[in-house]
């Protein structure tokens, strides 16, 4: 039997395939709620001021997919949780950079013999830098050190620092090149990077096509706007030492494990103001992949619907 999974904000949706974990559920509502609820008491920003600070939370739930045979059979369910403040600092003109806290959370829900983690959470400090090194360039560095595990046994192992490196070229006031890469050394699945554009095709049209969501864009007012494209979603973690001895699984103790969507999804945005936006999401999860990085084991799901909840904006 499948353990009960329902968040009420997403129950209407989840009637593809699976209920959602319900812990998981009040703990992803309750970060989004924390961060949007701090953003709506703050002032809003004068126009053409720079941000002082920027924030974003985010949940979303993957309905059941069955997972390969040679995985054992059974059927898995996924929600994600995201939350992330960064205050922001400028050091002259050509200079600036951030620090805040981020979590990130993810629950696996399945109904077959597997040894997959229930619950994992990250907790990090995220650091930025921003530089202008001439005219039309610049150069971007996010590291998110932090611990990302199942929280059973903490130690240093639980360590990580996930890092992103960008660099943009503004050929013209409307088009933007850019080259980067985000690297997890804990994941084959959590490394990604390449070049992509953004493009400011008309006044209402945008195109943006950077790893890791490109979508294009339409926004025919100030506070509406429709997007379709894809995005990647997932993370790595640090199991416990006797997770693979509670699943006759010894080889998988301590491991680290990292799971991956690959989505295509269509969204609508309301803009309140510059201090809060919201978008709600739905699509397909068209391939699911889970890694087990030391044990070199790596499986699959079918594809699932997903919808998601996002709120962002700069105060």
């Amino acid at each position: 039997m499948r353990s009960s999974r329902g968040i009420a904000l997403l129950a209407a949706s989840s009637a593809a395939g699976g209920l959602v974990h319900r812990q998981a559920g009040l703990v992803s509502c309750g970060w989004l709620l924390l961060v949007v609820g701090f953003a709506l008491a703050q002032p809003v920003p004068q126009s053409g001021s720079p941000p002082q600070a920027l924030y974003r939370a985010d949940v979303s739930y993957t309905a059941a997919g069955g997972l390969d045979s040679e995985a054992g059979g059974g059927e898995v369910d996924a929600v994600f949780a995201r939350a992330s403040y960064s205050h922001q600092f400028r050091t002259g003109e050509r200079l600036t950079w951030g620090v805040g806290p981020i979590y990130q959370g993810l629950s696996l829900g399945n109904d077959a013999d597997v040894p997959l983690p229930d619950d994992l959470h990250g907790v990090a400090l995220g650091l930025s830098l921003q530089w202008l090194p001439a005219d039309r360039w610049w150069v971007r560095l996010d590291v998110r050190p932090g611990v990302y595990s199942d929280w059973v046994d903490l130690s240093g192992q639980d360590f990580n620092a996930p890092a992103l490196v960008a660099v943009g070229y503004q050929i013209h006031t409307n088009l933007m090149l850019v080259a980067g890469i985000n690297v997890n050394v804990w994941s084959r699945l959590a490394t990604v990077g390449g070049p992509g554009i953004v493009w400011q095709i008309a006044e209402a049209w945008r195109l943006n096509l950077v790893l890791p969501r490109p979508v294009i864009e339409y926004a025919p007012s100030r506070s509406w706007g429709f997007y379709a494209g894809g995005e990647l979603q997932g993370g790595s973690y640090r199991l416990a030492e006797e997770f693979g001895d509670e699943h006759n699984r010894s080889e998988l103790n301590g491991d680290k494990f990292a799971y991956r969507e690959i989505r295509v999804l269509g969204g609508v945005r309301w803009s309140l103001s510059r201090a809060f936006r919201l978008s709600l999401e739905a699509g397909y999860a068209a391939d699911r992949e889970f890694e087990f990085r030391e044990a070199g084991w790596e499986f699959g799901a079918q594809g699932a619907p997903f919808v998601q909840v996002l709120a962002t904006g700069s105060l």
